[in-house]
């Protein structure tokens, strides 16, 4: 896919309240024509719940045939990752 790959552009605004956050991309300024994201942390036992949901229309084309899975498939381990070295760090703080 090295003739696909590409670094996206994305500004956006983002809005803070009790455990949350939603972040929404300014599309004027941004390589995407939309892309939404809201997240919430609550206390789940010894450890933290995180609830992530996202949504995005990219402005260029992708390819069908495998092109969104991959990218889909991407974004959702980049956000685990990130996720579970947020927790890291805070157990490590302890």
């Amino acid at each position: 896919f090295g003739w696909f790959c590409r670094d996206v552009k994305r500004i956006e605004r983002v809005e803070e309240s009790a455990g949350a956050l939603a972040a929404i991309t300014d599309p004027a300024r941004s390589d995407v024509r939309f892309w939404e994201t809201h997240t919430s942390v609550s206390a789940a036992g010894e450890g933290t719940l995180v609830s992530y949901r996202t949504s995005i229309t990219p402005a260029f084309w992708i390819p069908s045939f495998v092109g969104r899975r991959w990218m889909l498939s991407t974004l959702a381990n980049a956000t685990s990752n990130l996720f579970m070295n947020v927790e890291e760090q805070a157990r490590d703080k302890k």
